[in-house]
């Protein structure tokens, strides 16, 4: 009897725990913001992770639970990084969440990246112009390259964003720098029938090396 009472007290916080994590989670799916809030009022880690190491702000993010990802951002860490060292603040600039990205920035995230991607580049991938702004009034460093040496500008080029590519050349990204496959920002838009920033890039290097010679 005793050792029954034993496993019975044990089994109890852990389910009280699961419970909890699971109406977190569930929370969070439905986008219910005052019940994350409640949920985090009872002590709730806000930077409990899933087995990717997401935490609960870039599952919001994720998910598109804007209303759940304010509700977070106060308590959540902006350093952390995930399986794919990503930081709240990438996942934010790839889904293009602007004005959470603007908090972010106050709270000391990480505006370049954590040795893989770079905000920046992730903002360019996906084509948004503002936060791509944003980030550069902030400090985001213009060639800042994930591990095999692709820039901003390359992904820019490769997704077609013509005002993307446009931006980045007016902050002077360098049409000419090499991956490490040997690739650079023309040759990505020319695999992806990109032509016209293709060209765009060609006359940017052009200028350059009449600079040069000047």
């Amino acid at each position: 009897m005793k050792r029954w009472l034993l496993v019975c007290l044990v089994c109890l916080p852990l389910q009280g725990r699961a419970a909890t994590y699971d109406d977190m989670y569930q929370a969070i799916r439905n986008n219910d913001a005052a019940t994350v809030s409640e949920i985090l009022q009872r002590g709730f880690d806000p930077d409990t992770s899933d087995k990717l190491g997401d935490t609960l702000i870039m599952t919001a993010i994720r998910d598109n639970d804007e209303a759940v990802a304010e509700v977070l951002l106060p308590l959540a860490d902006m350093k952390h990084t995930n399986s794919l060292r990503e930081t709240p603040l990438m996942l934010a600039a790839y889904f293009g969440k602007t004005a959470l990205i603007e908090k972010m920035l106050v709270r000391g995230a990480v505006i370049d990246g954590a040795g893989n991607w770079s905000p920046l580049s992730y903002a360019a991938f996906n084509g948004h112009l503002a936060i791509a702004e944003l980030l550069l009034r902030h400090g985001a460093q213009i060639e800042t390259a994930s591990e095999n040496g692709t820039t901003a500008l390359m992904v820019a080029a490769r997704n077609g964003h013509v005002e993307m590519v446009q931006l980045l050349l007016e902050h002077g990204a360098n049409p000419l720098a090499v991956n490490m496959a040997g690739q650079n920002a023309v040759s990505f838009a020319l695999q992806n029938g990109n032509t016209d920033i293709a060209a765009m890039l060609q006359e940017a290097i052009k200028q350059r090396s009449s600079s040069s010679r000047s």
